[in-house]
């Protein structure tokens, strides 16, 4: 493949990129700006922040698809999940795709106050549920619901029927067997930000293979979205450095086996000293190293990006390219204009 070949490839397929919370005028100038590159779709995370209203003023404001990228899966009852994911079905006229992740034990145990044991097993109960919930032919028949981890009572309730046959439902994994059960259950895929191109091409495939046997299901019957960490620059260094930034939030104790089979464990566990040990941000940057940067973010001149990207494709549909979060305005920006080289609004370097 020529390095114009992966330049095209990439701007070829869907992309979706992620939307932030803000004030309103913010939201519509960065909606704007994604629908100019040639977007699909945005995806809103929620990080504390709910991502319903900013996904309510998207729809609003905008012909773009819409999806939370991700909504926690177990800080809300299954009902009213199902009730959030209607509601914005039903206001951007059937548009919108109900994304759920898991996320971590500290975040659900500490800060939200839901139980997260087994969290494979209980996100497998609750998009079981939540799926039969938005689903036009299914949600009349759920009535009392008695599960290991969730129980509910329907009976006498009318719920509002999907635009479509059903709301679509993707999974956000990160490690094999999450992949395999979205593989397994969902409609789509929404890769971790910081899965690593090996690891879509070897982790990811197999496990993905793995849960559509599974199911009997045919790969066309799951869309799979690469969420990719970007920083097209030609200065090599720097943008190691800034690609730092972001990562201390990412290195976690709980993903420390992913870490391990990337041989970085112990790049890992560097981060994560600094990070208990109270040490302020550019600390923990500082402790993170080249090599665990290079594998989390895509750092290089638009061809070496593009390159490393193209064999993804063969695993994913879709694209949602990003600039890595912390990096200081100015540079972000650079960063955030040479990323549009990559989206299907720019021009071709062959025209």
């Amino acid at each position: 493949m020529t390095t114009i070949g992966a330049i095209e490839r990439v701007r070829g397929v869907r992309h979706w990129a992620a939307l932030g919370a803000g004030p309103l005028p913010a939201v519509r100038t960065n909606l704007d700006r994604l629908t100019d590159r040639g977007i699909t779709g945005v995806v809103v995370p929620q990080v504390l922040t709910p991502p319903w209203a900013t996904l309510g003023v998207a729809a609003a404001c905008s012909d773009l698809e819409l999806a939370t990228g991700i909504a926690l899966a177990f800080v809300r009852s299954p009902l009213e999940t199902a009730t959030a994911a209607l509601d914005l079905d039903r206001l951007s006229g059937g548009r919108f795709t109900l994304g759920l992740g898991s996320s971590i034990r500290a975040w659900n145990v500490d800060r939200y106050g839901v139980a997260y044991d087994r969290p494979v097993a209980r996100l497998r109960e609750l998009v079981g549920l939540v799926r039969r919930l938005v689903s036009a032919d299914e949600q009349s028949s759920v009535g009392r619901f008695e599960g290991e981890f969730y129980s509910l009572d329907l009976r006498g309730v009318t719920l509002q029927p999907p635009v479509g046959a059903r709301v679509p439902v993707s999974l956000a994994p990160l490690r094999a067997p999450m992949t395999q059960l979205a593989a397994e259950l969902a409609d789509g895929i929404l890769g971790h930000p910081i899965w690593s191109p090996r690891w879509i091409t070897t982790e990811v495939a197999d496990a993905v293979e793995r849960g559509l046997a599974r199911a009997g299901r045919s790969r066309h019957e799951v869309r799979i979205t690469a969420w990719l960490r970007v920083i097209v620059t030609d200065d090599r260094a720097q943008g190691l450095t800034d690609a730092k930034a972001g990562l201390p939030f990412y290195v976690l104790p709980q993903y420390d086996s992913y870490f391990v089979d990337h041989g970085l464990g112990d790049d890992a566990a560097a981060v994560q000293r600094a990070v208990a040990g109270g040490a302020p941000p550019a600390a923990q940057a500082a402790a993170v190293s080249d090599a665990l940067a290079d594998t989390l973010v895509l750092v290089g001149t638009l061809d070496e990006v593009a390159e490393r990207i193209a064999p993804v494709l063969d695993v994913v549909d879709d694209l949602c390219l990003s600039v890595p979060p912390g990096i200081p305005g100015e540079r972000a920006r650079a960063y955030d204009a040479a990323l549009a080289a990559l989206l299907p609004g720019a021009a071709s370097p062959l025209r």
